[in-house]
């Protein structure tokens, strides 16, 4: 759920498995501190832990899954530049995540084009992040050739036989078995039934935005978008958005 700064730095340390964890303020705050050299557009979801303490009748909220997003300059095609923290607690291996991505500020869609752009480290109990700033850093200086990856993928159209857009269909659905993100947070994968449901919205469900006519041929951007809204609209993980959209993208361009 999506949450204000002012709340987010409300939340209190938590213990898991008898392993003590900082406050959120002092997770996050540095990160904050550092990004608002460069903007005031903030972003905050949050997943709460399934039970929650009380302490004189007050919930001692814990946020054992947060990710801060500053949203930074649109690049020539309108999609704003960001740079994310995300972090989780309550996991197998407790992992922070530093990243560079592009986003639709209109629908909150993520766009992921580069494994170089994510920074994963496990997380340590009673300790802090690291260095921030020089990670930031080397995000911002990363090359970045976005401008043309969108163009492309606006430029790029799928066929509208019904025979290549089956084909395509088994084409991805392979792909989403045999494609994965393995890092310290553990293997990333896109289920078999979310390409079903983007081909859905896409050439299946009127009422849907990424829908095109089954006579008009479609763009990759477009077919890209229907996927990241799959993966936007999942709250249950707030965790590997990032992975998710870099796999859907490397899915698409393998084979092409």
């Amino acid at each position: 759920m999506e949450i204000t700064i002012g709340k987010l730095l409300e939340g209190k340390s938590t213990v898991i498995k008898d392993n003590e964890y900082l406050s959120t303020k002092e997770y996050v705050n540095p990160f904050i501190e550092i990004m608002k050299k460069f903007t005031t557009d903030f972003s905050v979801q949050v997943q709460l832990p399934s039970q929650l303490t009380i302490t004189d009748s007050k919930e001692d909220i814990t946020y054992n899954r947060v990710w801060v997003q500053a949203i930074l300059k649109d690049n020539v095609y309108g999609y704003a530049e960001t740079i994310n923290l995300v972090y989780a607690l309550d996991v197998r291996k407790p992992i922070y995540k530093l990243f560079k991505a592009y986003k639709d500020r209109k629908t909150g869609n993520l766009f992921a084009f580069n494994s170089q752009w994510i920074n994963v480290y496990e997380l340590k109990p009673s300790t802090g992040f690291n260095d921030f700033e020089g990670i930031i850093k080397n995000l911002l200086e990363l090359t970045d050739n976005s401008d043309n990856i969108f163009e492309n993928l606006e430029k790029s159209t799928l066929s509208a036989k019904p025979e290549e857009r089956q084909r395509q269909l088994g084409e991805l659905i392979e792909n989403s078995m045999l494609f994965e993100i393995t890092n310290k947070g553990g293997k990333v994968k896109i289920a078999p039934q979310m390409v079903l449901k983007a081909y859905q919205n896409v050439y299946m469900d009127s009422s849907s935005r990424n829908y095109v006519d089954a006579e008009e041929e479609c763009t990759k951007l477009n077919y890209l978008d229907a996927f990241s809204s799959l993966i936007t609209e999942d709250d249950k993980d707030i965790v590997n958005r990032f992975e998710k959209n870099l796999l859907v993208y490397q899915m698409f361009t393998e084979n092409q």
